[in-house]
């Protein structure tokens, strides 16, 4: 193996990082505008949305005539998405939260999570119960060595849990599940050893337990990615979402946007919502023609396949 590096790169004032792009063929138009927009982006964030315009022959090089305003519409185009698909997870998320709620108070009662018995052996459960705690507020006193519980949290109906009651330690369900992260309730979920219930907040959705549980574990990843400004462009998704049977024959890659776009757009069809989502998602692409679907995993002519062509309003 080689040896490695030190690195030694120096930071660059943003004079200087306008003067670098310039110096690899980039073209500027308004330099105080585009010094502007680096300070407010990033030049490492914005240098993502440059690969398409590299020579091919030397990537260090761009195209020639590439401006920066091109690189800048990739970026905006990008941020425009994230905005898009936060929107249909929130929607999801809140979906998916209310049912998983709804199923398993009434089956396993309003408890249920503090018993290891309705957890595959796998979970950690401690892990379960310190999250929580951090969720709603129950924390350790070394001195007194006890734990404290929150008489004030900024959720009034937990303050009012402890304000009333010494016991069960936690609120039910449909309280704690309300301050929890999405990724710990998906985690909860994908665990959950009764498969019976499993299926019966699948079917709400359409779908088998085994890709619906998949599923809301990527929709976690992906929340995640668009909560803290990721690229979604071009990306190849670590947590790709499972591909059901009924879509193998259009996304021949889980690891794209478009197999996160079809889950996205089942969910919202559960909830009637697909159709809409789907036309802001066809009006964004052709306000930017420039961009590629393919290098987001969509097939040539995506939108005139039947998945999506017969949900497409006219």
């Amino acid at each position: 193996m080689a040896a490695k590096e030190t690195f030694s790169k120096p930071a660059l004032p943003i004079g200087n990082q306008l003067a670098k792009l310039v110096s690899k063929g980039l073209l500027i138009g308004d330099t105080k505008e585009a010094e502007s927009l680096l300070a407010s982006i990033g030049y490492y964030r914005l240098s993502g949305y440059s690969h398409p315009f590299r020579s091919s022959s030397n990537r260090s090089r761009f195209k020639n005539g590439t401006t920066f305003e091109q690189i800048l519409r990739l970026y905006e185009f990008d941020r425009r998405l994230r905005l898009l698909v936060g929107d249909a997870i929130d929607r999801c998320e809140v979906a998916i939260r209310a049912q998983v709620v709804n199923e398993t108070a009434v089956r396993l009662g309003s408890h249920w999570f503090m018993d290891p018995r309705h957890f595959n052996r796998a979970y950690q459960l401690s892990d379960l119960r310190t999250k929580i705690e951090n969720a709603v507020g129950i924390r350790f006193n070394a001195a007194t060595n006890q734990k404290e519980y929150p008489k004030n949290h900024s959720e009034t109906f937990i303050s009012h849990y402890y304000n009333k009651y010494d016991s069960p330690e936690y609120p039910p369900i449909w309280m704690t599940a309300e301050t929890l992260s999405f990724g710990t309730l998906s985690r909860m979920l994908s665990y959950l050893a009764d498969e019976a219930i499993l299926e019966a907040i699948a079917k709400l959705f359409g779908f088998h337990h085994n890709v619906f549980r998949q599923w809301v574990l990527s929709l976690s990843y992906l929340r995640n990615l668009c909560a803290h400004h990721n690229r979604l462009w071009n990306r190849v998704f670590s947590v790709p979402p499972k591909v059901a049977k009924k879509h193998k024959a259009i996304v021949p890659s889980a690891n794209r946007f478009h197999a996160f776009a079809i889950v996205l757009v089942e969910l919202l069809s559960s909830m009637d919502l697909d159709k809409k989502w789907i036309q802001q998602l066809l009006e964004l692409f052709v306000e930017y023609p420039e961009v590629d679907p393919n290098a987001m995993g969509f097939p040539a002519n995506w939108e005139t396949l039947a998945f999506w062509s017969s949900r497409i309003t006219t």
